[in-house]
C-alpha cells in the first residue's frame, strides 16, 4: 500500500445481539498517528452490513450520505463512535495499527480497528469486515466537505453562498435550496516544445458571469510536469497556490497572464462553459496568454462544476489573496499542541478557590462544557456528562494559561488525550480545584475529629463524676 497522508479503513459491523449493522469510514493521519476523521452510519437490522466496502472512499461516503434516508438511523451510536474515534484512541494504539499496514498484515490490522470499534460502542460480540485504501491530504478534505455540509444548518449554508452572490440574500436562498452548481473551476496546462512551463486553477462564477480568482505556477518542466498528475482539486489548489499563500503572484510573467485572464470575455466564458466545450475555454485561455513569451504555446483544459458552498469548505480564497489578512483565532503558540477544541467554563470556588493567575500546567480542576451547541452538547453526551438533563462538571488538567489585558485570562485544559477544552476569564477568578477538594476533605476530617475527642472527654467525664460521686 502506498505511504500518502491517510490510511482509510472503510469497515462493516453487525451486532447480531441488538440487530443494529452499520458502516464506518474511519481516517488514519500517518503522519500525526491519530484518527483525523470518520464517518459512520449505523442502523437498525442487517442491511448495511451487507453493503460492499470495495469502492473508493469518497464514492463510498457519497453513496452512504444519499441512502441513509432509508435505514432507521441509531444517531446516539454513531456519536458515540465519532467521539470515541476522534479524541479517546491512544497514540500507540494507532502506532501498533500502522505498523501492521506497513507490513501488509491486513488480518491483524483489521483486528486491531476491531478492538477500536468494541470500546467504542461497549460490545463485545460484533461480526466486522474491513478493507484498507491510501489517499492524500487533499483526497480526504474533499471527503470530510461531505460530512462537513451535513451538518451546516441551512442559514450557515446561505451566509456562505452570498459570498458568491454579491451579498444577494435572494440568490444565496435559490442556490442552497435547489443545491444549485454555480461555480466552475477549470483546470489549465500550458505546454510549449514538448515542456510543461505552467498549470493553473480559475474559479468562475456562472451567477456572477465573473472570475472569482484564479493561481497560477509557472517555472520549469520538472517544477511543474509532476504537478499534472495531481487527481485531487484541493491539493492541487494548494500545490499551485502556496506561491500566493505570502506575497501573491510577485513575478512579471504571472502578474501579466493573470492580469491578462481576468480580461478575458467573461460572457463568452459563460457560454462556453454551458456548453461543456473545453476546445473552446482552451481557445480563449490560450488567446489571453498569447503575448507572454512561451513559443508555440498550447493550452489543455479539465473544469468541474459545484456548488459554492461545498467549493467554500474545500478551499478558501483569502488564504492565498496578499491583499486579505485572515486572522487566526488563536495564535500558533496558544494551539500548536491542540487537535480538538470545545468551550467550556470552570468551575468556580469563590471563597476557598485557587486563583487562575496561580494555576500551573497539571494542576486538576472542574470545568462544565458548553453545551449550548450541538458540538459541545454531543461530546458531552458522549462522555456521560448529561444525567437527567443536566450538565456535569468533568476533571480537567490544566495546558495552560495566558493573560493579555485586554481579554482577560485564556485557558486551554486537557479533557482527554486528544480532546482540549478553552475558557476565557476577565477576572482573577477562584476556581475548584482538586487539590483544594482534598484540603477540604481533610479539614472536614481533622474538625470532624477534634468534635469527636471532645464529645469523648465530655462523656467520659460525666461517667467518672458519677461514680466517684
Amino acid at each position: 500500500m502506498p505511504a500518502n497522508d491517510f490510511i482509510v479503513v472503510k469497515s462493516k459491523i453487525y451486532m447480531a445481539k441488538i440487530n443494529v449493522s452499520g458502516v464506518v469510514i474511519a481516517f488514519v493521519n500517518r503522519k500525526e498517528k491519530r484518527i483525523a476523521g470518520v464517518y459512520s452510519l449505523i442502523a437498525s437490522g442487517n442491511e448495511l452490513f451487507k453493503t460492499s466496502v470495495g469502492p473508493r472512499p469518497l464514492e463510498l461516503v457519497e453513496e452512504i450520505r444519499l441512502n441513509a434516508s432509508q435505514y432507521d438511523v441509531q444517531k446516539e451510536m454513531q456519536d458515540r463512535i465519532y467521539v470515541f474515534f476522534t479524541q479517546r484512541v491512544r497514540n500507540d494504539t494507532i502506532t501498533e495499527f500502522l505498523r501492521f499496514i506497513d507490513q501488509e498484515n491486513e488480518i491483524a490490522a483489521e483486528n486491531s480497528f476491531k478492538r477500536i470499534m468494541k470500546s467504542a460502542l461497549s460490545m463485545d460480540n460484533m461480526d466486522m469486515q474491513a478493507e484498507f485504501d491510501a489517499i492524500t491530504y487533499g483526497e480526504y478534505s474533499e471527503i470530510m466537505v461531505v460530512t462537513e455540509l451535513d451538518r451546516l444548518s441551512y442559514s450557515q449554508k446561505k451566509e456562505i453562498a452570498k459570498k458568491y452572490t454579491d451579498n444577494s440574500g435572494e440568490t444565496a436562498d435559490e442556490i442552497v435550496k435547489k443545491n444549485i452548481e454555480d461555480v466552475t473551476i477549470v483546470k489549465f496546462v500550458i505546454r510549449s516544445r514538448g515542456q510543461v512551463p505552467g498549470i493553473g486553477l480559475m474559479v468562475f462564477s456562472t451567477v456572477l458571469n465573473s472570475i472569482l480568482y484564479i493561481v497560477l505556477k509557472i517555472g520549469t518542466h520538472q517544477e511543474i510536469a509532476p504537478l499534472t498528475e495531481v487527481k485531487s482539486l484541493v491539493e492541487l489548489y494548494r500545490l499551485v497556490g502556496s506561491d500566493y499563500s505570502k506575497t501573491g503572484a510577485t513575478d512579471a510573467v504571472t502578474q501579466t497572464m493573470v492580469k491578462q485572464l481576468k480580461g478575458m470575455d467573461t460572457e463568452q466564458f459563460a457560454n462556453d462553459i454551458k456548453s461543456g466545450s473545453t476546445e473552446k475555454i482552451a481557445a480563449m485561455i490560450q488567446n489571453a496568454i498569447s503575448s507572454v513569451n512561451l513559443p508555440e504555446a498550447k493550452v489543455g483544459v479539465t473544469f468541474a462544476t459545484m456548488n459554492c458552498v461545498r467549493l467554500d469548505l474545500m478551499m478558501t480564497p483569502s488564504e492565498y489573496d496578499a491583499s486579505k489578512k485572515v486572522e487566526k483565532e488563536e495564535s500558533d503558540e496558544d494551539t500548536k499542541d491542540l487537535r480538538k477544541l470545545v468551550n467550556v467554563d470552570i468551575v468556580l470556588s469563590p471563597t476557598s478557590g485557587k486563583k487562575v493567575s496561580q494555576l500551573q500546567q497539571g494542576d486538576i480542576i472542574y470545568v462544565l462544557l458548553d453545551t449550548s451547541t450541538p458540538h459541545g452538547y454531543n461530546i458531552a453526551n458522549a462522555l456521560n456528562l448529561i444525567h437527567e438533563g443536566k450538565n456535569s462538571p468533568i476533571e480537567s488538567e490544566v495546558y495552560s494559561v495566558s493573560y493579555k489585558k485586554n481579554e482577560g485570562y485564556k485557558i486551554f485544559v486537557r479533557l482527554t488525550e486528544t480532546l482540549y477544552g478553552k475558557s476565557i476569564e476577565e477576572q482573577d477568578v477562584r476556581v475548584k480545584s482538586k487539590i483544594l477538594e482534598i484540603e477540604e476533605d481533610i479539614s472536614k476530617s481533622k474538625n470532624s475529629l477534634i468534635i469527636g475527642i471532645v464529645a469523648g472527654v465530655i462523656v467520659l467525664a460525666i461517667i467518672l463524676y458519677i461514680l466517684l460521686g
